[in-house]
């Protein structure tokens, strides 16, 4: 059992030797990373206020549709 330890530490710690050392970023002959700036905002679409109907032809609308989401009877969900 401690052999077994012993080599899982061992080769963990081979595993670190072989470890790639990061470039300088002040160093300015190394290449760019390949990063981009993108902003979260780039496919944003403003708000654009909708024309509001008269409360009677909403319940008319909602009337014909058979009834409110979740208020629609039993019949006309099948």
């Amino acid at each position: 059992m401690t052999k077994l330890i012993l080599l899982a530490l061992a080769g963990m710690l081979a595993g670190c030797g072989a470890a790639q050392s990061r470039p300088d970023p002040a160093d300015p002959r190394v290449a760019e990373g390949g990063f981009a700036y993108r902003s979260a905002f780039e496919n944003y679409r403003a708000f654009v206020e909708q024309p509001a109907a008269s409360w009677r032809e909403a319940n008319e609308a909602v009337g014909a549709a058979g009834g409110h989401q979740g208020h629609v009877s039993a019949q006309e969900r099948k």
